[in-house]
């Protein structure tokens, strides 16, 4: 395992992830992972070696931590980050050398990937898969009953607002005649 991953990993996992820049040590650790790789292999060859590095470590790292079920949140959001960057083709590190912090990266991968503002349909079209892929986990009958009450809220709700937005077009087109 990266002694590089080790620090980070037991920094995320602490609770000192804030004042010993966790993310800095994680952006590190990718980045050594890569730097070598980086005139041989393409972006999917690179982002490929770098997420197969990543979870060998991580087994690894649960092995000789066997309490820890999954790594945290933080973690895990700090690990997509960077490898959205990389997939993107987005340097860990600007031209002086000096690594890019999260947000700095996440802009950065944002422009490179040319992603505009999701529109109010896309994100509600990503809600409804990821609500799907969760219900299809729901093992007993009152989980699905809570999910089926759930979605009649919603439904209602998306029923009031048509009612509201044709409501408001009438009385504009009242207005205007």
């Amino acid at each position: 395992m990266h002694t590089t991953f080790t620090k980070a990993a037991d920094r995320y996992v602490s609770a000192d992830r804030q004042s010993t820049n966790a993310f800095g040590d994680l952006s590190d650790y990718a980045y050594a992972v890569i730097k070598d790789k980086l005139a041989a292999l393409d972006t999917e060859g690179i982002a490929n070696v770098l997420k197969d590095t990543f979870k060998a470590d991580e087994n690894e790292y649960r092995a000789a931590h066997p309490k820890l079920k999954e790594f945290p949140t933080t973690y895990r959001t700090a690990k997509s980050a960077i490898m959205n960057a990389v997939k993107a083709g987005v340097s860990l590190v600007d031209v002086a050398g000096k690594r890019k912090g999260k947000t700095e990266l996440e802009q950065a991968t944002k422009e490179a990937k040319g992603d505009s503002e999701k529109s109010a349909i896309d994100k509600f079209q990503v809600a409804i898969a990821t609500a799907t892929a969760v219900f299809a986990k729901m093992d007993n009958v009152g989980d699905v009953r809570k999910a089926k009450a759930l979605l009649t809220v919603l439904a209602d709700s998306v029923v009031k607002a048509e009612k509201a937005m044709v409501d408001a077009e009438g009385e504009a087109l009242k207005q205007a005649a």
